[in-house]
């Protein structure tokens, strides 16, 4: 396959990669930047909640991205949002609980174990995102990018 065709026939799946790492420096950065805060006060809960805190932050802008960009869904659906927050909970969830059970039996490094989580949940929410939060409809403009090869 010609670099040309397999890169249109991945495109939306470039973009979001391209979206999801910048939205993980974003989280990274508030999640290094908060473990060293609330680390002393919270020394239990602090992974939660620097992780909680982050990932609030890099998910809006995660969503942005994703609605206008990469899957360029420009209807105004409650219902992706609602599914987007629902989606950003659960990884939150996992990803929180994941890195402090890590942390505490495996690999005591904070950032690096929560890098290794956070990789491996990507697959999961591009698979839920294109599928359920902004699926190929009539309206959308993505629809003819995903059956073209």
């Amino acid at each position: 396959m010609p670099f040309k065709q397999f890169f249109k026939a991945h495109f939306v799946f470039i973009k979001f990669a391209a979206s999801s790492l910048l939205s993980t420096a974003i989280d990274l950065a508030f999640f290094t930047l908060f473990i060293y805060f609330l680390e002393q006060p919270f020394p239990k809960m602090y992974i939660i909640l620097a992780t909680t805190i982050a990932r609030i932050i890099s998910s809006i802008v995660n969503y942005t991205l994703n609605k206008k960009v990469v899957f360029k869904e420009n209807r105004q659906v409650k219902t992706a949002f609602v599914r987007y927050v629902l989606l950003s909970i659960i990884q939150m969830l996992l990803s929180g609980l994941l890195v402090t059970y890590f942390v505490k039996t495996i690999l005591p490094y904070e950032l690096i174990t929560k890098i290794l989580v956070d990789c491996s949940l990507f697959f999961l929410a591009f698979f839920v995102q294109k599928r359920f939060i902004f699926p190929p409809g009539e309206e959308s403009s993505f629809k003819g990018q995903l059956t073209k090869k």
